[in-house]
C-alpha cells in the first residue's frame, strides 16, 4: 500500500511541477520582458523582437539589409531602421510614426537574413506590454 501511495504522490508532484513550469514564465523570460518594457517606454514607434542566433556585428548588417526593405521601417531613426542588443538577443525595429508594419514580411525578412524570430513585443494603447509568440 505504501508503494502505491508513494507512486501516486510522485506522479502528482511530477505532473503538478510540469503544469506549473508551463504556466509560470521562466526567469529569463521575465528578465527579457523587463528589458523590453524599458526600451519601449523610452522609444516610441518601436517593435522589439527576440531573435535566436544573433551574436555579432555582422548580424546587424545582414538583418539591417533585409529589414530595411520592409515597408514603413524608419531607417532615419536608427541605422537601417534597426538596433541589436546582442547580450539579450533583441532586435529593435523603428517604425515610421503613424505607420503599420506587415509583421509577416518583417518576420520573413529576419528569416531570410538567417535568423529565427521568436517573440515580438510592442506597447499597447494603454502602455501595457503586448507579447506575440511567432
Amino acid at each position: 500500500m505504501r508503494k502505491i501511495l508513494l507512486a501516486l504522490s510522485c506522479s502528482f508532484l511530477f505532473l503538478n511541477g510540469a503544469l506549473f513550469s508551463e504556466v509560470l514564465p521562466s526567469k529569463e523570460l521575465m528578465a527579457e520582458k523587463s528589458v523590453v518594457q524599458t526600451k519601449l517606454l523610452s522609444e516610441p514607434n518601436r517593435l522589439v523582437l527576440a531573435v535566436n542566433g544573433m551574436c555579432c556585428r555582422n548580424c546587424a548588417i545582414g538583418i539591417g539589409k533585409k529589414v530595411a526593405t520592409v515597408g514603413n521601417i524608419d531607417t532615419k531613426a536608427l541605422p537601417k531602421g534597426i538596433s541589436i542588443d546582442r547580450e539579450n538577443g533583441l532586435l529593435t525595429v523603428a517604425v515610421k510614426e503613424g505607420a503599420k508594419v506587415e509583421y509577416a514580411k518583417l518576420f520573413d525578412a529576419i528569416r531570410k537574413a538567417g535568423y529565427d524570430p521568436v517573440r515580438m513585443y510592442q506597447m499597447g494603447t494603454d502602455h501595457s506590454l503586448v507579447v506575440t509568440n511567432i
